[in-house]
């Protein structure tokens, strides 16, 4: 067989497998809370959070939009058992600790009741 015809036939075969592969699955941006207006708000999929306890804003520094929130004590953004129904999900946040400790990173997460921490 000639180069150019055992090229053709690696090409031919390697197009069927790709065509035959599951087609890929791209990241969707579902929520989004910028914190900026003094609450919880949602702004792309409408799911507004509750604040639990006292939360305050920051304007002195924060890394995008205008305000940050301050967590602190038994503060924290509970949202609806329902909110994150995807088995897999990625959540990205700016942290800026008081403190050097890394204990601060538990809190963030927390899955009520599914295993995860309470």
């Amino acid at each position: 067989m000639k180069p150019v015809r055992r090229f053709a036939a690696w090409f031919a075969v390697a197009a069927a497998a790709i065509a035959l592969a599951a087609p890929a699955t791209h990241a969707t941006l579902v929520h989004q809370y910028t914190f900026d207006a003094d609450n919880v708000h949602d702004s792309v999929g409408g799911l507004n959070g509750t604040v639990v306890g006292t939360l305050a804003f920051d304007s002195l520094d924060p890394k995008q939009g205008t305000k940050a929130a301050v967590f602190s004590g038994d503060d924290y953004v509970d949202f609806a058992s329902s909110a994150f129904s995807a088995s897999q999900f990625t959540v990205t946040l700016w942290v800026k600790p008081a403190t050097s400790s890394l204990s601060f990173v538990e809190p963030f997460i927390a899955n009520k009741g599914g295993g995860g921490v309470d």
